[in-house]
């Protein structure tokens, strides 16, 4: 027996599939972003710890052999990550940029601690799965003074 009518049929599996693959589509573009931030502030937290133990300080009045201060350190830091970090918040966001040396005045042999921090907000997948809303990726880059 022939079955009439079935033009339907594709409608109703397309529509009980495509809530899945928009799921799906939306994932893996907001994790896209998620670790394209990560990726952002590990490369900030790498330079500006590498520009801390190797640039001299142009600010620096007592030697021409004084390394770059913390503030030079952030600030080159925050100048890496300004424009390249992707958000879905509302409100303007910044990343946190901490640099920590274990000598006042550095010498060579002692550690530089540059971290970045950074509030990355969700758009749509934490509400229909059960994320936060936010999350803070850290990372944190110790070098020793050359």
């Amino acid at each position: 027996m022939k079955i009439k009518n079935q033009y339907g049929s594709s409608l109703v599996e397309f529509l009980i599939v495509f809530p899945a693959l928009i799921l799906v589509v939306f994932g893996v573009i907001e994790f896209s972003v998620l670790f394209y931030d990560y990726a952002i502030i590990y490369n900030a937290s790498r330079n500006g710890a590498r520009y801390g133990v190797v640039v001299r300080s142009s600010s620096s009045s007592s030697s021409s052999s004084s390394y770059a201060t913390p503030a030079e350190v952030i600030n080159y830091t925050q100048t890496y990550c300004t424009g390249k970090l992707l958000t879905f918040s509302t409100t303007a966001v910044s990343a946190t940029i901490t640099a920590t040396q274990s000598a006042n005045p550095p010498t060579r042999g002692s550690l530089l601690t540059v971290t970045v921090s950074y509030p990355y907000s969700y758009l749509l997948v934490h509400k229909l799965v059960g994320f936060n809303q936010q999350n803070t990726l850290t990372t944190t880059t110790v070098m020793t003074y050359e």
